[in-house]
């Protein structure tokens, strides 16, 4: 199994390769997923990460913000809400 929070935002692109495949989805908490996500990169980042009050919004593909939290997006498009 893979667990990489871009799945979700990908899996449509896998789905015509696996066309067989039942696919698991499971999700952190949104509040948890972003704490874990910018203490990952804050602790990797030889100590200029910007503030956690900064990442509020949007962003890029592999940005730390609050937007890529809302899963149920990525969710209702595959027809899973």
């Amino acid at each position: 199994g893979l667990k990489c929070p871009n799945l979700i935002e990908n899996i449509g692109l896998m789905t015509p390769m696996y066309p067989h495949t039942n696919f698991i989805i499971g999700l952190r908490h949104p509040i948890k997923w972003f704490e874990s996500f910018y203490n990952f990169r804050a602790n990797n980042s030889n100590g200029n990460y910007p503030a956690a009050e900064t990442k509020i919004g949007s962003g890029g593909i592999a940005a730390v913000v609050t937007d890529r939290a809302q899963f149920h997006i990525k969710l209702a498009a595959l027809g899973k809400t």
